[in-house]
């Protein structure tokens, strides 16, 4: 039975599948995390949208994990291409230890969002938030853009932001993993009324330019790799399994015997032709007539 190319195909397919790059990743820093906030725009509450890119020379696909406050709604995660936003198809929501995570699969080297609605404090024409970066990953550039509707008066943020009247922005040092920053806003506004913002998300759609085929085969591959060494070990075990079962057993060989063969009936010495007496033990021999 020749198992021993089996054996070697099987040990090759652990091998591929133990050392294969996996998608995710543990080190992942953000080129750049742009955080807009928009108070009272189409909501009464405070509309976070984080928008993020990975460095260009990251390896995708790569599975994101982000923490979000529990009182979060999540009305998007997204990734934009030539101006039109598509839902990601992957994108999951959890609660843990009081969070929300959000966890989905950037495949495209684009621009990702996650848009969320978070609770405004009032307190008469008072509004207060408080957004926080959980530092989940490590940061290059991070920059804020807050638009406050355009009757909002008394503005105080925490750290300080630039502009002109209810636009205001600004940029802060690179973060590393696991370093939170807090921005803290305070405005007063009379009016209850909500302004109109939204940019539609439609469902997710192919790119319009096909990926080269480097990144086809780097999106793909670990897949490939994981279904042939799935085969691989299926097959080489029901050959394993099946390599003796299939072949019938060969006959033993039977020999003529020679009739006039003559035994010691005391010992069953062979007696050689003539021979009257066993020539090991003496006793007579019967004759066959």
């Amino acid at each position: 039975m020749h198992i021993r190319p089996v054996i070697w195909l099987l040990f090759l397919s652990l091998f591929l599948l133990c050392f294969v790059p996996a998608a995710a990743q543990t080190d992942i820093t953000l080129e750049t995390l742009s955080v807009d906030l928009l108070p009272e725009y189409d909501d009464p509450d405070m509309l976070v949208i984080e928008k993020f890119r990975l460095p260009p020379d990251s390896t995708l696909p790569v599975d994101m994990t982000f923490r979000l406050p529990a009182v979060a709604r999540v009305n998007a995660i997204a990734y934009e291409q030539n101006g039109g936003l598509f839902y990601v198809p992957s994108a999951r929501l959890s609660i843990e230890d009081g969070l929300q995570i959000a966890t989905f699969r950037v495949e495209y080297p684009l621009e990702y969002r996650i848009e969320y609605y978070m609770p405004l404090e009032r307190s008469g024409s008072t509004r207060k938030f408080t957004y926080q970066w959980t530092g989940d990953y490590a940061l290059k550039r991070l920059a804020v853009n807050l638009t406050l509707p355009p009757d909002a008066t008394k503005i105080f943020t925490t750290p300080a932001l630039a502009g002109k009247a209810y636009t205001l922005s600004g940029e802060f040092p690179a973060l590393s993993a696991g370093q939170t920053f807090t921005l803290a806003i305070q405005y007063q506004r009379a009016s209850n009324a909500v302004q109109t913002y939204k940019q539609p998300v439609e469902p997710a759609q192919p790119l319009n330019s096909n990926p080269v085929w480097t990144e086809q085969m780097l999106a793909f591959w670990p897949w490939i790799l994981g279904v042939v060494g799935i085969t691989l070990i299926v097959g080489g075990g029901l050959y394993y399994w099946f390599a003796g079962r299939g072949k019938k057993a060969e006959p033993r060989k039977r020999y003529a015997v020679d009739k006039a063969t003559i035994h010691c009936h005391q010992c069953g010495q062979r007696a050689q032709p003539g021979d009257r007496f066993c020539r090991t033990c003496g006793t007579r021999l019967r004759q066959k007539e």
